[in-house]
């Protein structure tokens, strides 16, 4: 019963590990097509990886201090991101090597997941910082937030590096302004809890949308929160019209009805993993099977010790070491089954249990049972046998040497010990 106990334990923690993550790679493999499938999915991992392995992201904010000692729109971004429990807030220095050293510290663990921009301090206006921020978006799966356009370069800037930072945004500015009276609002992951009731009359600045732009959301037909991907990263784009002061307003609803931190998560999908890392379960798993191990070859040695005289009566009676071996294998394999069979389905059984749990969310008003919605029958099937093949052999193996002990055992000197 305790060699069994070991296997069972030690099989039902790895099938308990691969049911997990078998769910967790199925709700990660839903397309991104904008359905609210996908962003309930999204939802439920973001808050499994915020629960397990306390992910945070690094956000970087860049701004000016308004004049007049008004509330300025990054002190108000500042504030609002602080509040939010996955997100570590970083205020950006305007000074060129510091922003740089900054956007590429040292240590990657210090590095920014996203950079939120509300105006570009005159030193930075130039080419250096714009490429800087491509390379950050394109090629580091950074997330960009722009937030307003008439504030947002300096009039003292370089007018070329102006230009190729606004060729950055999802849309092409024009002449013509919109107030956000009635605000439509498209069915994506990052705008769908929204209450755009509550959001204060603003003007934006009206833009035709680039190649493969989205407007999250729309004010009589122009849109006033748009979304691009570039290369592997995302830019966010508010167009807020009017002067750094007027925009605290806006800001401060986008802060308390979530949008901010929602558009930031969005960007920053792929760091929720939904769980533990993969090298830490290999690891645990590792140490499990190789306790399993140990103790199945202690159990053989004792059961061995105890039969001795047993031994000894079946050799004198005519029994080759083969048969000796044999016996002690067959008998390892069958505990190894039948403690596989059982750790299988305890392991499957306590995970799909807190998957089913963890993984239910109400989304838009709906509520989703997504461990049962995508369950992944046939990959699950095909981890549960690979551990029961696992449980035997790893049974078997650990019994070679009891059994070769056992068999080269004399049988005068095994009739010889003590039961």
């Amino acid at each position: 019963m305790i060699t069994i106990s070991g296997i069972i334990l030690a099989i039902a923690f790895l099938m308990s590990i691969w049911t997990g993550s078998s769910i967790t790679n199925a709700l990660q493999a839903v397309p991104d097509d904008g359905s609210k499938l996908y962003g309930a999915v999204q939802a439920a991992l973001r808050e499994e990886a915020i629960v397990r392995s306390r992910v945070e992201i690094t956000v970087a904010v860049l701004g000016v201090e308004a004049p007049d000692q008004a509330i300025s729109p990054y002190t108000v971004v500042r504030d609002s991101l602080m509040g939010e429990q996955e997100f570590s807030v970083v205020v950006m220095p305007a000074q060129a090597d510091a922003f740089e050293a900054r956007m590429h510290p040292a240590a990657e663990e210090g590095k920014p997941a996203a950079l939120v921009v509300t105006a570009v301090p005159p030193e930075l206006a130039n080419r250096r910082f714009v490429g800087l921020v491509d390379t950050f978006v394109r090629q580091e799966q950074g997330t960009l937030l722009v937030i307003g356009l008439e504030s947002l370069w300096p009039a003292a800037g370089e007018e070329a590096a102006r230009d190729a930072f606004l060729g950055l945004l999802p849309a092409t500015p024009t002449s013509q302004t919109v107030t956000s009276a009635s605000v439509t609002s498209a069915e994506h992951p990052a705008v769908t809890d929204v209450q755009w009731q509550a959001m204060p009359e603003a003007p934006f600045v009206a833009a035709q949308p680039g190649e493969g732009a989205e407007a999250l959301a729309s004010a009589d037909g122009q849109g006033i929160i748009w979304l691009q991907r570039r290369g592997d990263g995302t830019v966010f784009w508010c167009p807020a019209a009017g002067p750094l002061t007027s925009q605290a307003p806006l800001l401060g609803w986008m802060g308390e009805v979530g949008l901010l931190g929602e558009m930031l998560r969005w960007g920053a999908r792929h760091a929720f993993a939904g769980g533990t890392s993969a090298k830490r379960d290999l690891w645990l798993v590792s140490l499990s099977l190789l306790v399993c191990i140990v103790g199945i070859t202690n159990a053989m040695l004792m059961s061995v010790t105890e039969r001795f005289r047993e031994i000894g009566t079946m050799k004198c009676l005519g029994a080759l070491d083969k048969f000796v071996v044999r016996l002690f294998l067959i008998e390892s394999s069958l505990m190894g089954a039948a403690g596989s069979l059982m750790g299988v389905a305890l392991g499957f059984g306590l995970s799909f249990v807190r998957a089913l749990f963890s993984y239910h969310v109400t989304y838009s008003g709906e509520s989703y049972w997504l461990a049962l919605r995508l369950f992944p029958g046939g990959r699950i099937l095909t981890w549960a046998v690979a551990a029961l093949v696992i449980g035997v052999v790893l049974s078997v193996v650990a019994a070679i040497y009891p059994a070769y002990r056992a068999a080269r055992m004399q049988p005068v000197e095994a009739m010889r010990r003590e039961a």
